[in-house]
């Protein structure tokens, strides 16, 4: 997965230079994007100062995503929705290079036991519990920041940051913060 900064928070390449590991997690945006057009889910992921975060992940269908699963009532006019709330902390493994950082996520918990549901009949909305999407699948990252050389960086990662921008212009250079699950491999 990829989580790119919001467009309206990243900052310009002047603006980042001279990030160091340790003024990283105190020079981040206000917070990060996972979100791939196709299917409408996205996570949005906040950054602390001493790399602990929250979050939610939310992905909304009109129907039952879960069709075998006795547990999910079937409703014709609710919508299910695939949530987490979670909070954590990353550390910080190396600095690869004044635009590059590696993380690892020290800690994760969820608000909600992951495979618990919820219906919420005011809303006419069922929550049906998992894990954040993006944060899932490894606990290694990478941090990219605006600036870095986009040459050697895979085509699906950039993809990723094209869709969750809206931006779809090749640049030899990131505009925007990136932040790359290195497990997934979907950016």
């Amino acid at each position: 997965s990829v989580s790119v900064a919001g467009a309206e928070d990243s900052l310009s390449v002047a603006a980042v230079e001279g990030v160091t590991a340790d003024t990283l997690f105190e020079s981040l945006p206000d917070y990060f994007y996972f979100s791939y057009n196709v299917g409408g889910w996205w996570t949005r992921i906040y950054i602390g100062s001493d790399g602990s975060f929250y979050g939610t992940y939310i992905d909304s269908d009109y129907s039952n995503p879960y069709p075998e699963r006795d547990d999910i009532p079937l409703y014709y006019d609710y919508w299910y929705n695939r949530y987490c709330s979670f909070s954590g902390r990353f550390e910080l493994v190396e600095q690869v290079s004044e635009y590059e950082f590696r993380l690892r996520v020290a800690s994760l918990s969820y608000d909600n036991e992951p495979g618990g549901v919820y219906v919420d009949d005011e809303e006419k909305s069922v929550y049906i519990y998992e894990t954040p999407r993006g944060l899932d699948g490894s606990e290694e990252f990478t941090l990219y920041l605006p600036g870095r050389p986009t040459s050697d960086l895979p085509a699906g990662f950039i993809n990723y940051i094209m869709q969750a921008t809206n931006d779809f212009t090749s640049y030899e250079r990131m505009r925007y913060w990136g932040l790359r699950n290195m497990g997934t491999e979907e950016g």
